[in-house]
This record gives C-alpha cells, structure tokens and sequence, in this order.
C-alpha cells in the first residue's frame, strides 16, 4: 500500500507522466467514443458504405452500448469507493457511476475495443502487439493515478474480453433490417 501512495506522489497533478496516463485515460472516454462511433454508423449507412464497414461499425456501436450498460449496471450495484488516493480530476464524469471504481470501464472498454479491432483489421505483427498490450497499459495506468485497484482493472479487462466476443454474434443482416425499419434515419437500401 505504501508504495502506491509514494508512486502516487511521483504522479502529482503536474507530472508528465500522469499526463500521458490522463491522455490514455481521455481516449478510451465511453461517452466519446459512443458519440463518434454512432455518427461515423449513421454515416455509413446513409452514404451506403460496404456491408462489411457498415456492420463492423454496427458490432462497434453496439458493443459500446453493451460495454457502458453492462458497467453501468455493475458499479450502481457494487458501489465501490474509488481509492483514497484518487486525485478527483477525472472529466466528463457520468454523474451517478463514475464515481464508483468495480469495474473499471476504460480497461473494459479498452479489452473490448482491442478484441474488435484484432477481429476486422488485419495488422502487422508489431501492430497486432500494440493493439494486444494497449488494454494492459491503460489498465496499469488506471491503478498508477490511483483511479482503481487492482481487482477493478482485471474484472474490467476480463469483462471487455468477454463483451468483445459477444458482440461480434450481432447478425450480419442486422444492417440491412435496420434500414428497412428506420428509412427515414438510415437511407434506404441500394
């Protein structure tokens, strides 16, 4: 216990590194990517993209969703305290979970994003170990500003594993029927 609070003393609110690591922490924001990833979706199924691209970014919207509910759900019930060491300079907070720490939802929503992105990109190997190391990095980096423990990393990576599979069980003409029910928002079908 005591060294996490002498590490987070060396990562002081105006420290480089707890930069870096609020940066890691900023860009695997849920709400973000569910915004950017809904309107890059309605792009595509408005401009008629490929049925590959529009059903790989209907698995990544839908599996956002999934990944904000489920954590949602999971830190109201569990309510756990963040750590008494937790500089509270977290931004855009979702006001009635963020500040519970079980689970960690960046390290699930990273796990889940790294699972997707392995399943459509087709990448190097050095790439595929970036992309296989990030959620690891970023649960480490969570523990190191003192946002949550250990325990709450690992169920939030073993959580986004498991959603990062789930959702790629979403039917392939899940686009198509979501076209023919809402015209109006989606375009209609080639």
């Amino acid at each position: 216990m005591t060294s996490l609070v002498v590490l987070n003393d060396a990562l002081d609110s105006h420290s480089n590194l707890r930069f870096i690591f609020l940066c890691m922490e900023w860009s695997m924001h849920g709400g973000l990517w569910l915004i950017f990833s809904s309107f890059i979706f309605l792009i595509s199924m408005r401009y008629n993209f490929s049925l590959n691209t529009r059903y790989e970014l209907a698995v990544l919207t839908f599996g956002l969703c999934v990944d904000l509910v489920i954590v949602g759900i999971i830190k109201g019930t569990v309510r756990r305290s963040r750590p008494p060491f937790d500089i509270k300079d977290q931004l855009y907070e979702a006001p009635l979970v963020d500040k519970f720490s079980f689970p960690s939802g960046h390290s699930s929503r990273g796990a889940m994003l790294s699972v997707l992105c392995l399943a459509f990109c087709p990448f190097s190997h050095f790439i595929t170990l970036i992309v296989k190391s990030f959620p690891f990095i970023l649960g480490a980096s969570r523990i190191c500003i003192g946002r949550h423990y250990v325990s709450d990393v690992m169920m939030g990576l073993l959580l986004g594993y498991a959603e990062g599979n789930f959702v790629q069980y979403l039917p392939l003409h899940t686009v198509n029927l979501l076209k023919q029910m809402f015209p109006t928002i989606f375009g209609v079908n080639e």
